[in-house]
Parts: structure tokens; C-alpha cells; sequence
């Protein structure tokens, strides 16, 4: 005779079902959601001659290192086990526990499976939490202008107030300025950067402040930027950018600034889009004033696309 099996959801996590037969088998598949861990369980069962075996069986789990606690009722039977899906534990290998009961053709199960808590990703969202709040306070620090210490002065003469232990910390280039003791910064507090339009050196004091994402439209700017001061966090990330949005239209732009940026990331990538893409690119009017402005460095890329193709 079959088993028949009939599956209801009680509360929570908490499930039952209604069984019919005598012989082996497996029932359908649950998916258990706790709050962002979802988890995927089945039963199988055996009817024997004196012993009725159940097994909870964890299928899959979407996070590692998750700990369950696993109860199952049956005519006054319960037990509880405890499983962790850490990587020593492969989830379709090992049933998670008996329930040894007296024989029976007709019987209820239930099932209830509780997450004890996800501490990866608890502990993962908690830093990500803190990371976002300090950002926010040195964004409002910087903003507020309270206690600043030091005037930066961009080439277009508009100010920013600033703070020298943040900027010592961040950078340093700006630590090795201040050890120093610049004559300029002695007489009047302030330090000019005649380089850096206002635009640039705010998305880069920003950038110092909070660690947050820069506008895509700066990144050559603030890569300039971020090579002179010694940032390598903000070097990489404009970098990815100028790779990611790289068209044949800006790849002799992207070209020339790796490699007077001596960026090997960008240098290399910008050479690898040129020759797979050399009849395009040559067409463009940035690659026309690249030949104007650095002609050896264009012959590099034809000779090795040229060497590509052979």
C-alpha cells in the first residue's frame, strides 16, 4: 500500500502531516523561511515489524553555518536535535535523527523547524550597519566644519575646511605635508591645491571622509587624484569604473591616463579592448588626438594588434 501523505502548516514553522501505508518513503519537499535563511526539509520514513523510524532530513540551506533546532512529535514521541550546516556537515548525507515509535498504519507527524540564528550574517549586517553609521557622522563632521584645523584651497580659489588628523590618517602624502610643517601652512593655516578644481577636491574630501562611492562621471579626475595622494582604496575603485564603462569612444582618454597614471590595470585592459576592437577605435576623433598627443604609444597598440592577428 502507498503512503498517502497530507501536509499542513500549523504556525510559524511548525508543520504536520496525516500518513496512510505501511511501506517506505519520502515526503514532498518543504521550504522553511526564517527571516533571510531559507532552508528546505523532507521526511522519510520506514515501517518495520516492532519500529517506526523517522528522519528530518535538511536538503539545502541558503547560508552556511546556520544552526537549526529540529523537533519531531508522534503519538507522545518527541525529540529534538540541534543541526549546524557548517561545511563538515553535507546536508543530504546524514539524516538528522530517529523517532523510534511502536508500528503503525495510520499516524500524525509534526514537524518544527526554528533557526536559532544566522551568525554570519548577523554579525555581517551588524558591521555593515556600524561602517554606515560612521560614515555618516564623518559626513556630518566634515559638513559641519566644527573644530577643522586646516583651510584646503582649490584651484578655483573656493575653500574647504578640513581637519588635519583625518587627513594624516587617510593619507600619507597629506601626513608627510603636515610633519613637515609647510611655511605656507604656518602663516596662514591654509594649503593650496592649485591642481584640483573645487569640484574634484570635494568628492575626493568626501571620498576621505566616508569611504563612499564616487560619482562615475569623476573617476578619471579623482583617479588623478587619488594617484597623487596616496589612495589606494579610491585609485581602485575609479579604476574599475573606467574599465567598466569603457566604449570605443573614450578607450584613447582611458589609454592615455593609464598610462601617464602608470596604471597597469587600466594600461592593460585599455590595450586589450583596442586590439579586439582596433578598426572602431582608430575611427574614433579621441584616438585621432591620441595619435596627436602620444603617437608612440598608438603604434604600440597597432603593433600588437597586428601581432594578434598574425
Amino acid at each position: 500500500m502507498d503512503i498517502v501523505w497530507t501536509i499542513s502548516k500549523v504556525e510559524n514553522n511548525k508543520y504536520h502531516w496525516d500518513i496512510l501505508g505501511i511501506n517506505k518513503g519520502t515526503s514532498p519537499e518543504i521550504v522553511v523561511q526564517n527571516g533571510h535563511v531559507k532552508s528546505v526539509w523532507e521526511l522519510k520514513f520506514k515501517n518495520r515489524v516492532l519500529i517506526m523510524e523517522i528522519f528530518a532530513v535538511l536538503l539545502s540551506c541558503n547560508i552556511q553555518d546556520t544552526i537549526f533546532y529540529v523537533t519531531i512529535t508522534s503519538n507522545g514521541y518527541q525529540a529534538t536535535r540541534r543541526i549546524s550546516t557548517n561545511q563538515n556537515h553535507p546536508l543530504n548525507s546524514v539524516p538528522s535523527f530517529r523517532h523510534f515509535n511502536g508500528n503503525s498504519q495510520n499516524f500524525r507527524v509534526h514537524l518544527e523547524v526554528q533557526c536559532e540564528s544566522d551568525r554570519s550574517q548577523i554579525e555581517c549586517e551588524r558591521k555593515n550597519q556600524t561602517v554606515t553609521d560612521i560614515s555618516k557622522d564623518f559626513a556630518n563632521i566634515l559638513a559641519s566644519k566644527e573644530f577643522s584645523d586646516v583651510t584646503l584651497v582649490a584651484q578655483d580659489r573656493v575653500e574647504f575646511k578640513a581637519h588635519k588628523l583625518v587627513l594624516c590618517i587617510r593619507s600619507e602624502v597629506f601626513a608627510a605635508m603636515f610633519r613637515n610643517d609647510l611655511q605656507e601652512k604656518q602663516k596662514t593655516g591654509s594649503i593650496t591645491i592649485d591642481d584640483m578644481d573645487s569640484k574634484v577636491l570635494k568628492e575626493l574630501l568626501n571620498y576621505m571622509y566616508t569611504d563612499q562611492k564616487i560619482p562615475q562621471e569623476m573617476a578619471a579626475d579623482l583617479l588623478v587624484a587619488a594617484n597623487k595622494y596616496a589612495l589606494l582604496g579610491l585609485q581602485e575603485m575609479c579604476e574599475d569604473m573606467l574599465i567598466d564603462t569603457m566604449t570605443t569612444d573614450t578607450l584613447a582618454d582611458i589609454l592615455l591616463l593609464g598610462d601617464r597614471r602608470a596604471s597597469e590595470r587600466i594600461k592593460s585592459k585599455a590595450v586589450q579592448f583596442a586590439i579586439e576592437e582596433i578598426k572602431a577605435v582608430s575611427a574614433t576623433e579621441s584616438w585621432k588626438r591620441l595619435r596627436e598627443i602620444d603617437h608612440e604609444l598608438c603604434m604600440d597598440v597597432l603593433e600588437k594588434s597586428i601581432q594578434e592577428r598574425l
